[in-house]
């Protein structure tokens, strides 16, 4: 909420909130927590910060989850402003693996002319949400190898996380002008490598698994039959 707001207006709008949530069908349990710390914040001895509140919540309807999400967004944003609030979804999986980030490099003018365009394409993307720029935040530089960059970043609510970073990329590759360069950026690496790795420790489970029957079996073929 806007600065200076005390958590009891706060508190007030986020109950306000939770009674209109009962509106909307396919909801289950929601936890709403008023003030945060944050880690810097308690690192550095800060107090409770009195404008925030999390609202988790769950749901019954299972089946139209990204329905029931786009709702949830679209009251959130009337009754808090747009200015206000996130919300984002995701399975356990999709929560688990955090959101993703990508990495334009190149020209700054480039940079800065090409920005609304790029986050138009990745907020068109199925499964992206709460997409973001760090154009968009004073007093912070990014480089790359030296390079002027910009930060890509947002949400993942959906369980094929590496099939939508990889559509995010084509389409931004798609529409790259000359000079810039597209790379992942740590998350998104870190969740395309940690796949990879997952996938080369299952497959030499199994193989270590076979071998182990061969040598009982004393026979390439027996462990099939």
């Amino acid at each position: 909420m806007p600065d200076g707001t005390g958590m009891v207006d706060t508190n007030a709008l986020v109950a306000g909130f939770e009674t209109k949530l009962k509106k909307i069908s396919g909801l289950g349990v929601v936890q709403a927590e008023i003030g945060s710390a944050g880690m810097m914040s308690g690192m550095m001895g800060g107090g409770v910060d009195q404008t925030a509140a999390s609202l988790t919540i769950g749901f019954t309807d299972l089946k139209h989850v990204k329905q029931i999400t786009d709702q949830v967004r679209q009251m959130a944003i009337e009754h808090f402003g747009e200015e206000n609030v996130t919300v984002s979804s995701g399975s356990l999986i999709s929560s688990a693996m955090g959101g993703f980030s990508l990495v334009l490099s190149g020209d700054s003018n480039q940079l800065t002319a090409f920005n609304s365009q790029a986050l138009k394409i990745l907020e068109s993307v199925d499964g992206l949400a709460n997409v973001s720029s760090n154009l968009l935040e004073q007093n912070q530089i990014l480089r790359v190898d030296g390079q002027s960059a910009v930060l890509f970043s947002g949400d993942v609510e959906t369980s094929n996380t590496l099939g939508a970073i990889a559509e995010a990329k084509q389409a931004l590759l798609e529409a790259l002008p000359e000079g810039l360069t597209l790379s992942e950026g740590f998350e998104s690496q870190q969740q395309t490598e940690g796949f990879t790795q997952a996938a080369r420790a299952i497959l030499v489970s199994i193989l270590a698994v076979y071998l182990v029957m061969v040598i009982a079996f004393r026979s390439f073929i027996h462990p099939f039959t």
